[in-house]
């Protein structure tokens, strides 16, 4: 087909039926209104059905109803070099109430078949009020989508989820590399918490790289987090950038890994100004516990925020078994009336492992906030403990401790094989308090420097070598290679 012998509106291409390899070419800066639906359409590993723009610039399709894009029951599809824009106003619109729920594209696939490679790639999808990406399907592992990629994509201004994938068990998922912000949440929220940037369930093995997710969650009356995940398996969630999320009432979380999230690892991860939990382990009476995962590598600097939350935390009322949190290095303040912890952990656990982690407390905030009364073999070695302008704060099952020596004695706690562990000292990290605290580029983390240590930090080679599950750490925060020659050092930087 011809330029002159194009259709001008996108209502034909609902109704035709697309071959394999078959391209759907929108002329670059004009807006083509309505909604497509392909539910007859099949591409395949090797000849997938295109849709993208042509030209100079990105052709916006735009829609007030349904999704922009639906693909049912196939794949093999590939849409890129677009914008998708809704009418959605989510500073206006965020009632639950008020508006009809569409998204800018939609797959899903409830067929008796497996559907392979959907790619949505260097996007723009704003102004949807339920997600800007949706992708779904059986959660019986023979059928549903697999090899399922979003990447530079750039969605905001939506009101539940940035991106969504659900049902998708046993498949292989790769969001890397967007933009997801000012999602800010639907208020109320028929499933409690709306606001996240990117919300996987029931999903086996993806990967959640180089994203950058801020200021989300604002109108949500229970709000979401940044990547948020539950029922789900070998998540990794690395090298992303994720500050500004809200936390009205609960959550607000950077990384979440909720009920039912076993085996997955937070990693790299650069968070910070989080009303929320900065990294939160969860396992709640409705759903199951979350066991086998592992934090380690990451930078937070002042997230909990508000509501007195824990930086990482672990909050289990179904349980939570065989976690580690490892090498992470932390730094929260107290601000006003909130009282934020380094470490929290609330409700039954079991084998947790905390160990080599820089917990840094300004003005007071709570080092360690503990249930001991309910852990079981929960070990906490080579961790170094820092107050800068307040008091040493622990507490452990209700019991307050404002020494140091108090609260090793007491608990046992840094006690390891009779040898004692723990370090108090300046940690001698670069400039751990400066304010240039965003980076806005994921690609970029190498240079958070003035969280390095110093080569006379007291933490070089002070560590205990990590004997990791199922999964060992190969580099630092820095790319630094880690070797056994040595014991490692405490916090993410290895000198």
């Amino acid at each position: 087909m011809t330029e002159a012998e194009a259709w001008r509106t996108v209502d034909k291409v609902s109704k035709y039926k697309f071959k394999p390899g078959d391209k759907i070419l929108f002329r670059g800066g004009d807006i083509f209104n309505g909604n497509m639906n392909f539910d007859n359409d099949e591409g395949t590993d090797f000849d997938p059905i295109r849709i993208t723009s042509y030209g100079v610039g990105k052709a916006i399709l735009q829609t007030n109803s349904g999704s922009c894009i639906s693909i049912i029951n196939n794949g093999g599809f590939i849409i890129y070099n677009l914008e998708i824009k809704g009418l959605y106003d989510p500073d206006k619109d965020y009632s639950i109430n008020t508006g009809k729920p569409y998204s800018g594209i939609t797959v899903y696939s409830y067929a008796k078949k497996k559907c392979y490679n959907i790619f949505i790639i260097d996007c723009i999808i704003r102004n949807f009020r339920n997600s800007g990406i949706s992708i779904g399907g059986d959660k019986n592992p023979e059928y549903g989508y697999t090899f399922v990629k979003a990447e530079k994509n750039s969605i905001y201004n939506c009101g539940d989820i940035g991106i969504f994938i659900w049902g998708l068990v046993y498949q292989n998922i790769q969001i890397i590399g967007n933009t997801i912000h000012n999602i800010k949440g639907l208020n109320p929220h028929p499933h409690g918490f709306s606001g996240n940037g990117i919300s996987l369930s029931h999903i086996y093995n993806a990967v959640v790289e180089r994203n950058l997710i801020f200021n989300n969650g604002l109108y949500a009356k229970r709000s979401g987090g940044g990547v948020v995940t539950g029922e789900s398996k070998n998540i990794y969630v690395r090298y992303n950038e994720i500050y500004g999320i809200k936390s009205n009432d609960v959550d607000g979380d950077a990384i979440d890994f909720d009920n039912g999230s076993d085996s997955c690892i937070a990693e790299f991860n650069y968070t910070h100004q989080n009303e929320g939990a900065g990294y939160l382990i969860s396992g709640e009476n409705k759903g199951s516990g979350s066991d086998y995962n592992i934090i380690r590598y990451n930078i937070s600097k002042n997230d909990g925020l508000k509501n007195d939350h824990g930086v990482i935390k672990i909050y289990s009322l179904k349980g939570a078994d065989n976690n580690r949190i490892y090498n992470n290095t932390v730094i929260t303040t107290s601000i006003g009336k909130n009282s934020p912890s380094c470490l929290k952990i609330l409700g039954p656990t079991s084998n947790t492992l905390i160990e080599n982690n820089i917990f840094i407390s300004v003005n007071s905030a709570k080092l360690i906030d503990i249930d001991n009364s309910k852990q079981t073999n929960l070990i906490l070695k080579s961790n170094a403990y820092f107050v800068k302008d307040g008091m040493f704060i622990a507490i452990v099952s209700n019991n307050t401790f404002r020494s140091y020596d108090e609260f090793i004695k007491i608990t046992g706690f840094e006690n390891y094989n009779s040898v004692h562990t723990g370090i108090t000292e300046n940690p001698k990290l670069k400039d751990p308090f400066t304010i240039r605290d965003t980076i806005n580029n994921p690609y970029n983390l190498y240079t958070l420097t003035a969280y390095q240590l110093y080569s006379f930090s007291p933490l070089v080679n002070a560590g205990t070598q990590i004997l990791d599950i199922f999964s060992k750490a190969e580099t630092d925060f820095f790319g630094n290679k880690l070797t056994i020659e040595n014991p490692p050092d405490i916090g993410a930087h290895e000198y």
